[in-house]
């Protein structure tokens, strides 16, 4: 408050009339000044209602026609759109699906009766190509899978791409003990797991012999298809080897699979102690 009065007392302390008006207009511009540097200045959520039309926003759906199991259709997309098929799928079912094309695409499925899609993939099907892998249904019905550039927005490359659907089976969590050794044949897309009991201080090594030529590799995870990956695997003298130390008792999980388009391979895993 005192502030506000020693600048009111500035203000018409002036000798005159001129200088009163003088200086009030002086303090406007200099009020303008401030108000336009400190919106430069604000944090992005300052902004939020006025910038939200700015993000990165989906487009409005197109239907582009039915995808049966087990088929591939063809699409061409236009800019900003996005290009939805219907497929019927049954409870409990697990499927792929899977674009290929010269577009940076994106793939996502949306149940019947939703608006939201419970799986949405930008490029695990190498390079640009959208991939959902052994996705669970949870309910029957009609679903849609929904294709699009870079969900849909503008300014993103455009053009032809495929779209298959194919009916997955579950990859069950196999147990495997150190000093054991297991041969496998590596055909779904998720890979195959098994469970290892492991103890605080362990060091792990898992070694993976594959086909001659086949490209494998191991991963570790804290549990089944866990977003946490404890260690990947390298080349040591043609096998891909991991090696890990357990820091708390518990089951993980190791994972064998393949890059995307890799084709079906057999291997010898074995698990030890380092």
């Amino acid at each position: 408050m005192g502030g506000m009065l020693d600048l009111l007392r500035f203000v018409f302390s002036g000798r005159s009339a001129h200088d009163i008006i003088i200086r009030v207009i002086g303090l406007v511009v200099i009020a303008i000044i401030v108000v336009l540097w400190t919106g430069q200045n604000r944090s992005p959520s300052s902004f939020a209602p006025d910038n939200a039309a700015l993000l990165p926003t989906r487009g409005a759906l197109t239907d582009a026609g039915t995808l049966p199991m087990g088929a591939t259709v063809s699409g061409t997309l236009l800019e900003g759109q996005r290009q939805a098929w219907l497929f019927e799928g049954e409870r409990g079912q697990r499927v792929n699906l899977r674009v290929r094309g010269e577009v940076d695409s994106t793939l996502e499925l949306i149940p019947p009766g939703q608006s939201d899609s419970i799986a949405i993939d930008f490029n695990s099907g190498g390079g640009y190509d959208a991939f959902i892998c052994n996705q669970p249904l949870y309910e029957s019905g009609s679903y849609r899978a929904v294709v699009s550039s870079y969900l849909g927005t503008p300014d993103r490359a455009v053009g032809a791409y495929e779209l298959s659907l194919e009916a997955e089976t579950a990859v069950e969590t196999r147990p495997i003990a150190y000093g054991e050794t297991v041969e496998g044949q590596l055909t779904t897309c998720d890979g195959d797991y098994y469970a290892l009991a492991v103890e605080a201080g362990d060091t792990l090594r898992v070694t993976l012999t594959a086909d001659d030529g086949a490209n494998l590799y191991i991963r570790l995870l804290t549990r089944r298809a866990a977003a946490e990956v404890l260690a990947f695997s390298r080349q040591e003298d043609g096998q891909d080897v991991l090696e890990f130390t357990v820091e708390a008792n518990g089951d993980v999980i190791i994972q064998v699979n393949r890059p995307p388009n890799e084709p079906e391979a057999s291997y010898r895993l074995s698990v030890g102690r380092g």
